[in-house]
This record gives C-alpha cells, structure tokens and sequence, in this order.
C-alpha cells in the first residue's frame, strides 16, 4: 500500500479529515508497516480514545505520537512470551501489537469486554449471538451484553451486526485472542464455554417451544463444536483415542476368569453407583453443568446433542476421545465408558464399518452383561445394535427376535411407554414394514403412536413420525382412507407446532396429495401437491429432489384430470431438474422420462412419445437390469406406441420381451404378465395373425377370471377381443 492509500486509510478510519502531520503519521505507518489491517486497528483505537475535531492536526497529531508510545510498550510485553507461529508469521508483529493495544486499552477501562473477547475465543468465530449468553455470568454485569459487543466493534476487534445481535471476529484475531493466553487459563476458558453452551440449551429447552429450541440448537451447534474440540485439545489426555478396535479382556484361566469377572463386575457397578449418589447430592446444590468436575462426561452428553448436526466422522473423533478419558480417569467397564463404547459402536455403524462396528457392540455386549446385568436397559441397547448388523446382513428373523428380546426386556424394566421401550418397538415395526409384513408393523408403529401421544404429546416429533410411519404402511396395504386420516393428523400438528413452509410440514401436504390421487379425488390431490410444490420451491429451491417430486406428482394430478398439456409441462420441469441434478441414469430421472413419453402417448404425439419411452427404457435396462419392473414397464410403453405407428412386428417383440420378463419375475397369473398376454394378442391381431392372437387373448382371459375374477374390468376387455375375432 502507498504512502498516499496508506494515510487516506488512517484517516478514515479515525475520523479524521484534516492535514495530517507528515513526519508523525509516516513514522506510524512505517511501524504498521503499511498493512491495511494494522491501519485500521489503530485507527479504530484512535477514534475511540483520543478525542478531536475532524480537522483538529494539533489534537491529531498527539494521538498518534500516543498510539506510538503505546505500541512500543505492548510490543515490548509480547516479546516476552512466546507467540502462536501461524500468528508471529502474519507480517512480523505489526498487526500482534495493534491488537495487544487495543486489547490492553479495553482491560484498562472496560475489563467485562476484554472477557467477552477471550471467552468467545473458544467458540466459533462466526455469529457469537447475544441469545447464547442469556444464563452466563455476563448478565449479572452492569453493563448490557449488547454494549460490551458495541466495545469491542469499536476497537475493529470484531463487527457487529444489529439484525442479527451478533459479533463476528477476524479469524486470526480469533485465533490470537485463544493462543496468546497461558495453558491454565486456557483450559478455565475452554470448559466455561462448554458450560456455558451445556447452561444454555438446558435452560432455553425448558422454556422454548420445540420449533424454537430446534432452531435455537441448530444456531449453537458451531460453537459447541469449536468448544468441544477445544476441551479435546487441551485436555492434556496422554491417550489419543484414535484405536479402532474396543478393549481386550485379561487372559486369565477358567476359574479365575470367572471370580474375576464377578468380583469386576460388582466392583464396577458399586463405583458407578456411588458416583450416581454423589452426582444426585451435587445437583441440589449446584447446576447440572456445575456439579459435574469430569468435562469429557459434559463433553459427552453435549456430543450426543451436536452429532445430529455434524458430519459422523466429526462425532466419532469426539466420543473416541470421550472413551480414552473414561478409560483412563475410570475403568474401560465402567458404565460411563460403556456409554460411549455404545455410542462409538454406533456411529461407526452409521458410516457402513459394520464389521468393526459388530466388534465394539459384541464387546459392549459382553461388558454390560458382567456389570449392569443381562436385562439392564443398556446391556438391552447393545442388543438392538447387533439385531441392527444382523438384520443388514440379511439374518433377519434372528435380528427380529433380538428386537422383540430387547422390547420385552425393556418393557418389563422400564414400563411400556418409557422412550427406550418405544425405540425398541419402532425398530421392529420399522424391520416388519421393510420386509413387506404390513399388517404386524401397522400394530407395532400404533402401539409406538399412542404411548408417545401419551408421554410426549401430540405435537412431538417422534410422535408424528409414527404416524407417518402408520400411513406409509396402510398405503402398501391399499387401505387408503385410513391412511389419509393419519397423514392429515401429521399434517395439522406440524403445520401448528413447526408452521406452513418447515420441511416436515410439506412432506406431509405432498403425502396428502399422493393419497388423496389414488382415492381418485384428483382435484384435492393437485391443491395438495401444489402446496408442497410452491413452498418447498421456495424454501428449498427448484432443484432439489423434494420440490421435483412435488413436481411430479403435480403433473401426475393433471394428468388423471385429462388436463394433459399441463401436466407435460410439470414432467418435463421435474425431468429437467432431476437430469441437471441427479444426472440421466437416475432412476428418478428415468421415472419422468417414462413419464413424458406416456402423457405424449395420450396426446397422440406417437413419435415424439417413442423416443421419451425408448430413453427410459434404455437408462432402467442399464442401471436397473432387463428383469427390473421399471424396465418391464418401459417395454410394454414402447409396444404400445409402435402399435398406432403401425409398426406391428416391433411393437410383437417388445411386448414379448415385457412378458418374458414378468412371467420370470412375477409368474404366470400376477397381474402385469396378464396384462402383457393381451398386448402380445393385441399385436399379433394387427398383424392379421388371428389364431396366434386367440391363443394369447384366451391364456390373458384364463388367468383373468382365475386372479381378478369374472366382473373385473381386464377380464371384460379381454372377452371383448375375443368376440372381435370371433
């Protein structure tokens, strides 16, 4: 930066419009080293303490001989103690000291700011907001949080901004602010700022509503990751926590083995009794975040709240150094260990290590056994994560028995509407649905709907996700009516407790349009989804998958309307964002390519329809395979539109190719293979081969009156060809 640049910095930023001293100002500029940051630091300081007119040079000048004298004195204070290295490298010391400046200056006459500044060094450097220090010991100052933020605005050491009532730090001035400070007084700071956060979302949970706590949440959630890998890194923890693999168990011989095992086992559950009798006194003298003295167990339960917001290898670090602290203040059995090992074992099992995952689980298993008991609720969870392995390697009636195991265990233990019982119930539901068992898991996800409704309320979340989860398999049971009902309670509670346009509020407006379209109120079914289609669009965006399928199902409403040329057009957006964003051989993709070519089939636009149709098919063959129904069912399109092209020999193959596979797949008498033995009579019928058609209408017809019976409307069509030829 020039000399010129530099001054005209200086002076804006101190508020100063007069001549400038040239010698004094030069000989603070060559200190700053004309660094635009430092500049503006010390203009900023300038302004704040040293009182002139804009046009005051005298006045003017002697501030800045003050700023000199002082810089010469802070830089003299940093050289006695050792610099953080990416920091010293930053441009020498320049921009150090303008900040050692300030910060002294702010000690001086506003201590209370220099704290706020120290402590937010162990938070996130982004949006400290004014609502996270509500229960912090900043409030019993007499000095508004707000002003304090006004401070240190005021000094350039962070930006201010009113609509969000938040301060943003300069990420080196961030970084400064945590590394120039002793490692005593670090790890103080680092654990009041997880207290803090942990005081925070006890309190406003209790007073919040749960749409406001989530977003409340959701906005912590960077500073308690920055706070909690600050508790890790200055734990001063000799072990790591980065091993793989859970504890070994000493080799012993038999009989000892066992002695030991008992005698650790009551030794380890007395100890974590007594802890819980300590904990439970503590707590009626002080605050939860306060009667706690091991950190890494806050650290613990605060991780338990960040992992929903984080990525799983970030929650994986965490509790591995989580469990390292336990082994090593504790026992690797002891039941706050086997807590985290629990967890560990989790999310390793969320990221597809299931062989590793199997190995914590079996482990944790075993541990709680000795130590908690077989029935304990927590020997029970290490149960349901093994039934979870189980049932992804496809062993799945052992993992069901696992579950109900886990269930009756707890229920017994526990009560039936206690939330660990109704998460072993949800899981089994959950497992009855995904292998088509409809009927048992609508029982189950009931059985999970009506104890929530109960402890948590109708409202709640967890509560309304089981009557999601009901609806979903009414839907596969075509039960339909019953299922509406269930996703327009869903619907009411979210759109009162989470408002018109929250993400979970339109997935049920879009699942009430797709039912309310196979009960053939097609009207209702397009106000529904166009709902769900204009807020997520706005809200999500017109590319995301959500609003595409919205799409989708806007198109599908017209379309059982007969309004056909709108409902292209609502295709053919849903396949244009689906090709942009998931790319061509997507199954969804495919899925509105499929469906393009079928509503240009109706509109009689042959050609155009055959190659939308031919696209499909050519995507689902390649990704999904030639037996896959999607394929199946783009064959037969294509059959059926080579028919009105008179292209009768190819539409016989295509057709041919349709049934083949749905005999193989389906067998003889389902439905589709039915449906492809009329089409393949239809097609030998255009070709003037009239005995092979009748061969083909009456073996359509035979399996017609067997499966959908005599008045079903296939049989009928059927019998209609047959009298054609006859």
């Amino acid at each position: 930066m020039s000399d010129k640049e530099a001054k005209s910095l200086l002076a804006k930023s101190s508020g100063f419009s007069g001549d400038m001293n040239e010698e004094v100002s030069l000989e603070l500029l060559q200190l700053l080293g004309h660094f635009p940051l430092a500049i503006e630091q010390a203009g900023a300081y300038i302004s704040v303490q040293h009182k002139f007119l804009p046009h005051e040079s005298g006045l003017y000048s002697q501030a800045l001989q003050r700023y000199i004298h002082e810089y010469h004195l802070n830089a003299e204070r940093l050289l006695k103690h050792k610099r953080p290295q990416s920091v010293w490298d930053y441009r020498n010391d320049t921009i150090l000291t303008t900040w050692e400046v300030s910060l002294r200056r702010i000690e001086m006459d506003i201590p209370e700011a220099s704290e706020l500044l120290l402590l937010c060094g162990f938070l996130s450097n982004n949006d400290i907001f004014e609502e996270l220090f509500t229960y912090s010991r900043f409030q019993q100052y007499n000095i508004p949080l707000q002003d304090l933020m006004h401070v240190l605005s005021s000094y350039s050491l962070a930006r201010f901004s009113a609509t969000m009532d938040a301060i943003t730090i300069h990420p080196l001035i961030h970084y400064w602010a945590q590394q120039r400070l002793p490692l005593e007084r670090k790890r103080r700071l680092s654990e009041e700022a997880l207290r803090l956060i942990a005081r925070a979302l006890r309190l406003t949970e209790q007073s919040y509503s749960a749409q406001k706590y989530a977003l409340f949440e959701s906005r912590v959630s960077s500073h308690l990751h920055a706070a909690l890998k600050n508790v890790q890194n200055l734990s001063g923890s000799l072990e790591p926590g980065n091993s793989y693999d859970p504890p070994s168990d000493i080799s012993l011989p038999h009989t000892l083995s066992v002695v030991y095992a008992i005698t650790e086992g009551w030794f380890l559950w007395m100890w974590a009794a007594i802890l819980d009798i300590k904990l439970f006194f503590l707590s009626m003298l002080y605050e939860e975040e306060q009667a706690e003295n091991d950190i890494w167990w806050l650290a613990y339960k605060l991780t338990i709240v960040l992992r929903s917001h984080t990525l799983h290898k970030n929650t994986e670090q965490l509790f591995r150094w989580q469990f390292a602290e336990a082994r090593r203040v504790l026992h690797p059995k002891h039941p706050r260990a086997l807590y985290i090992a629990g967890d560990i074992a989790w999310i390793v099992l969320l990221q597809g290590r299931i062989q590793e995952s199997r190995k914590w689980y079996e482990w944790v298993l075993t541990s709680r056994q000795r130590v908690q008991g077989e029935q304990h609720y927590a020997t029970l969870g290490a149960v349901m994560g093994i039934a979870t392995i189980l049932d992804k390697d496809g062993s799945h009636d052992e993992a069901l028995q696992l579950r109900i195991m886990a269930y009756e265990g707890r229920a017994a233990s526990l009560g039936i509407e206690n939330s660990l019982t109704l998460n072993s119930a949800y899981a089994i539901g959950q497992q009855l649905s995904n292998e088509g068992k409809y009927e048992d898991a609508v029982k189950w996800f009931q059985l999970v709907f009506y104890a929530r409704n109960t402890t948590l309320g109708p409202d709640h979340a967890d509560t309304l996700r089981s009557a999601c989860r009901i609806s979903h398999s009414l839907v596969l049971l075509d039960r339909h009516s019953e299922a509406l009902e269930w996703d327009q309670i869903a619907w009411k509670e979210r759109n009162k407790t989470l408002g018109p346009d929250h993400e979970d509020t339109l997935q049920s407006a879009h699942d009430i349009g797709y039912i309310l379209s196979l009960l053939d109120r097609y009207s209702e079914a397009l106000a529904w989804s166009q709902v769900a289609w204009k807020e997520r669009n706005r809200t999500l965006g017109p590319d995301h998958e959500d609003t595409l399928q919205s799409a989708q199902n806007v198109g599908q409403s017209l379309f059982l309307m007969d309004r056909h040329s709108e409902a292209l057009e609502w295709d053919q957006i849903s396949w244009k964002g689906r090709n942009k964003t998931l790319g061509p051989d997507h199954e969804d993709t495919l899925q509105s390519a499929h469906d393009i070519g079928y509503v240009l089939f109706v509109m009689g636009r042959y050609s155009e329809a055959l190659e939308w149709s031919q696209l499909a098919w050519r995507g689902r063959n390649k990704t999904l395979g030639p037996d896959h129904q999607d394929t199946l069912q783009s064959a037969l399109n294509i059959g059926e539109i080579l028919l009105p092209l008179h292209r009768y020999g190819e539409a016989l193959e295509w057709h041919q190719i349709a049934w083949v596979g749905r005999n193989k797949t389906l067998g003889p008498d389902h439905e589709d293979t039915l449906a492809s033995s009329h089409n393949i009579g239809e097609s030998y019928k255009a070709l003037g081969q009239y005995d092979e058609a009748m061969k083909w209408f009456n073996l359509a017809l035979q399996g017609s009156q067997r499966v959908l019976g005599m008045d079903h409307e296939e049989t009928r069509v059927t019998m209609r060809s047959i009298e054609d030829l006859e």
